[in-house]
This record gives C-alpha cells, sequence and structure tokens, in this order.
C-alpha cells in the first residue's frame, strides 16, 4: 500500500473515492507550490519490483517522462533528478508499486 495514503481510507483493497479526490488536492498543491522552483534531486521515486506488473500507466501520467522502457519492455526510473514530486504515477500505479518521496526521507520499506 503507498505509504502516503492513510490505511484506513482503504475499504475491501480500494481506496474511497473521497480519499483519491483529497490526495489529488495535496498532488495538485504540492505541484503548484514548486513550480517555477528548482527541485531537482529532490525527490526519490521507487519502484517495488515484485509488485510492479509493467503496464506502463506511470509513463502515460508523468508529467516529466521520468520514467522509460528497457529493452524487455519493463519501467525504468530513467531521469530521476526531473522527478518534481507530483505523485501522479504514485496515484495512478493499480499495483501500488511507486513510492515517492522527499529525497532526505527514510523509505518506507
Amino acid at each position: 500500500m503507498a505509504k502516503s495514503v492513510p490505511s484506513w481510507a482503504w475499504k475491501d483493497g480500494f481506496l474511497k473515492p473521497r480519499e483519491v479526490r483529497r490526495e489529488q488536492k495535496r498532488a495538485r498543491q504540492q505541484r503548484e507550490e514548486t513550480e517555477g522552483e528548482t527541485v531537482d534531486g529532490s525527490f526519490k521515486v521507487e519502484i517495488n519490483s515484485r509488485w510492479c506488473k509493467h503496464c506502463g500507466i506511470c509513463l502515460a501520467f508523468c508529467p516529466q517522462k521520468v520514467f522509460t522502457w528497457d529493452e524487455k519492455q519493463r519501467v525504468l526510473i530513467s531521469y530521476p533528478e526531473k522527478c518534481t514530486g507530483c505523485r501522479l504515477c504514485e496515484y495512478r500505479c493499480p499495483d501500488l508499486a511507486i513510492e515517492v518521496r522527499k529525497a532526505e526521507e527514510e523509505s518506507h520499506e
């Protein structure tokens, strides 16, 4: 489960629509706060390879094009320095395999 969404927000394995809207609003606000600022290297993106099915949703939603495909059609984090911390990849990942956090924070795994 994505660590930025509280466990009580989940019911029967699905995120409640109210919580999705709340998290999307928070991501938009965070993105607006960082617009125009240099945030290179301020965020760390991690993919849990055991959970990722390489569907490519993160590639489609990432506005900064942080992800690419490798030769075996697996998702790679190719440009982590471009990450602005919007968390669209994390929120859209159906496998909850992506975690975006500030670079100075410790991993939740």
